[in-house]
């Protein structure tokens, strides 16, 4: 073997292994585990959503949350102004699981505390801070840009109840949130309003709770309940009130009327200014007529109660003025609604009238002014002074000329003879009055009170003294009666010597009695 051989046999040196530090482990594993945490996070991260408010008192980015149910599904990330300054874009980041709520009809507002009608609310948010609540939407379109709303809203998407759309003639105190009450139980509130597409209106929107929606049917009737409800008629004077709550923030209440069949529920309903209102609609349609007063009572206006044989079977709907063709003379004209269904009998198809000419109704109504039927005004009460029309059939009326192609259909009218009457009798009276002569009744009078109170002189400083002396003496003598009767007294003690004495006499005579009676003979010869 040669020496080339060996030296390529001979082992080589083995160099030193470099060693990895382990050092360099925790920065690996810090950074692997904010990996971990960041794709965790960005892992349950929802959508972001913009929300404009009006204003930001009480939000603070990265610390306000969105809640859903009291549960949080996100928190504020950011907040900025509009591009105009006018609002506040308050940026909101979801949690993925709940990506769901951000759909088209989403609605969002913040919980901050508030004093109502019905008290504080929300108080727990002072300690907590202010949040964002949700109520989900019931559409299937996502959404990323919403708008708040100033104040939470009064019915949440997927309450069991319905809505119902009411037409008013003007707002009054009825405002949103405002409750609607049954019985005086609230049942339900005011979803919005708004002002009617013939601007001749307010549309009402009201959501009722479930089981109570099942209350209204196409024979309920609402009207306004807020505030005090007085008014002064012929009976004196009726207060109505609901709830407390009603006389601050207004309310609408309803009453189902009948428990017959129930009509066709209408797709809006009219809102009554009072429960008269309400129940009087219920009554049917209404006739309007027209009456002409030449001489009518102070008190007759709008809302004036109209009766036959003392029931109300209407209202008056407008008064105004009828100058006769000289312009120098006026007459009173009111223009009545009556229900003829309240009066029923024939009068009853009145309210059933399909003919548009109303020929039907001018015919029956010629027939009844023929007999009589006529109209007055008068006043039903002589302390509030309150003024009803009166409609009657009057014996002997005087036949007056009617005019059936009028419309207005015009009512003939007659004086309040009663009135007239009543004030003839007082001017009557208050004449015998002024004619007594009451100056020289006074100069009596005073005459005799003069006399009167010189009598009364007299017999304080003569006849008192007099009679208090002869009193005095009269008692002095009671006295003296008094002690002789007494048991210690001598007459007294003289009686009972008497009585003693005479019972002694009784004795003698008896025993006499006795000794005649059975010796007769005694009398001649003794015993």
């Amino acid at each position: 073997m040669t020496a080339s051989s060996q030296r390529r046999r001979s082992p080589l040196p083995r160099r030193a292994r470099r060693r990895f530090p382990l050092i360099w482990l925790v920065p690996m594993a810090a950074l692997l585990a904010g990996a971990l945490l960041m794709a965790q996070h960005w892992s349950r991260r929802g959508p972001a959503l913009t929300i404009t408010f009006q204003t930001a008192a009480g939000l603070e980015a990265d610390k306000t949350l969105v809640k859903y149910k009291d549960v949080v599904v996100g928190v504020v990330s950011d907040i900025a102004l509009s591009e105009d300054s006018a609002q506040v874009l308050v940026t909101v980041t979801l949690d993925r699981n709940a990506r769901g709520l951000a759909r088209e009809d989403a609605r969002f507002w913040v919980v901050r505390p508030r004093i109502g009608v019905g008290g504080l609310a929300n108080m727990d948010t002072l300690i907590s801070g202010a949040f964002i609540a949700v109520d989900r939407g019931m559409s299937t379109q996502p959404r990323r840009a919403f708008t708040g709303l100033e104040f939470p809203p009064p019915v949440l998407n997927g309450t069991p109840g319905r809505a119902f759309l009411l037409r008013a003639a003007d707002l009054g105190s009825v405002d949103v949130g405002s409750p609607v009450f049954h019985r005086r139980v609230p049942v339900g509130r005011v979803a919005s309003y708004r002002l009617a597409d013939d601007e001749q209106g307010v549309d009402i929107q009201l959501f009722i709770d479930a089981p109570h929606d099942k209350l209204v049917t196409g024979n309920t009737r609402f009207w306004n309940a807020g505030g005090v409800d007085v008014s002064l008629n012929a009976d004196g004077v009726t207060l109505r009130t609901q709830a407390l709550a009603a006389l601050v923030s207004g309310g609408i209440a309803f009453e189902t009327l009948g428990r017959e069949a129930s009509a066709p529920m209408p797709s809006r309903y009219e809102l009554a200014d009072d429960h008269a209102g309400a129940v009087a609609s219920a009554a049917g349609r209404a006739q309007r007529l027209r009456l002409r007063f030449d001489e009518a009572p102070r008190g007759l206006a709008e809302g004036v109660a109209v009766e036959f044989m003392g029931q109300a079977i209407g209202k008056v709907a407008s008064v105004g003025f009828d100058p006769d063709a000289s312009g120098y003379r006026y007459a009173l004209t009111a223009d009545v609604d009556i229900y003829p269904r309240k009066m029923g009998g024939a009068l009853a198809a009145l309210a059933q009238d399909a003919d548009a000419s109303g020929q039907r109704t001018a015919d029956l109504l010629q027939s009844m002014v023929a007999r009589g039927l006529r109209a007055k005004a008068r006043v039903a009460n002589l302390l509030t002074g309150s003024v009803v029309v009166s409609l009657a059939f009057v014996r002997d009326a005087a036949p007056v000329r009617f005019d059936a192609t009028t419309r207005p259909l015009a009512l003939p009218t007659i004086r309040d003879d009663g009135v007239d009457e009543i004030q003839t009798r007082l001017a009557a009276i208050l004449g015998r009055i002024e004619k007594m002569p009451l100056d020289a009744i006074g100069a009596k009078l005073d005459s005799a009170l003069g006399g009167l109170d010189r009598m009364v002189v007299t017999v304080n400083t003569s006849v008192l003294p007099d009679a208090v002396r002869t009193l005095q003496q009269g008692a002095g003598a009671m006295r003296a009666i008094q002690s002789s009767l007494d048991e210690q007294g001598p007459l007294h003690h003289d009686l009972a010597q008497t009585l003693v004495e005479a019972r002694r006499a009784l004795r003698a005579i008896r025993a006499l009695a006795e000794t005649v009676d059975q010796q007769p003979q005694s009398l001649i010869w003794g015993r």
